[in-house]
């Protein structure tokens, strides 16, 4: 019998998992290094990314996290940081941040990163109107996983829930 750790997302337990099954939700993204697992010998939940060699484990596709303001969003998929890139939402000088990248960065310093961002830069789109920028949402939260999704999608990346027409 394998052992297994309990895993939680803020106040919602996900479960019991094996590391065979943490390994594989962590580099799928249904389970984000952002959450919290707990850590028995010390008698606390303690944040995913806090193990030292979580790097290793998380899929790079996910657990992307960028800050603007000093608010800081996410988790996201790497395809949706691209997509806020395309979409100029997020800049060079943004600060993002992954696992795999053990600390902060300004997107510039990301070499792939850099090179979306210099192209959108090139071919500058026109503004859109205020109304337009009230009406528009980036994302949305699954509401069963925490996940954030492209607004545009109609299932969630992490646990496939099927969000409703107006979600």
């Amino acid at each position: 019998m394998s052992i297994k750790v309990k895993i939680r997302r803020g106040t919602t337990f996900l479960g019991e998992l094996s590391m065979e099954e943490l390994t594989e939700k962590l580099g799928s993204g249904r389970i984000s290094v952002y959450d919290e697992l707990y850590y028995e010998k010390e008698d606390k939940w303690i944040k995913i990314n806090e193990i030292s060699d979580i790097a290793k484990y998380a899929g790079e596709d996910y657990h992307w996290k960028y800050r603007i303001s000093g608010e800081v969003k996410g988790p996201l998929a790497k395809d949706d940081l691209i997509f806020f890139i395309r979409e100029g939402k997020i800049l060079e000088n943004t600060w993002v941040f992954h696992p795999c990248l053990g600390e902060w960065k300004k997107l510039q310093d990301i070499s792939e990163f850099k090179q979306i961002a210099e192209k959108v830069n090139v071919e500058k789109k026109p503004e859109g109107t205020l109304g337009e920028a009230f009406k528009s949402s980036f994302y949305k939260t699954c509401p069963v996983c925490g996940m954030q999704n492209l607004s545009s999608v109609t299932s969630c990346k992490g646990c496939k829930y099927l969000f409703k027409g107006n979600e």
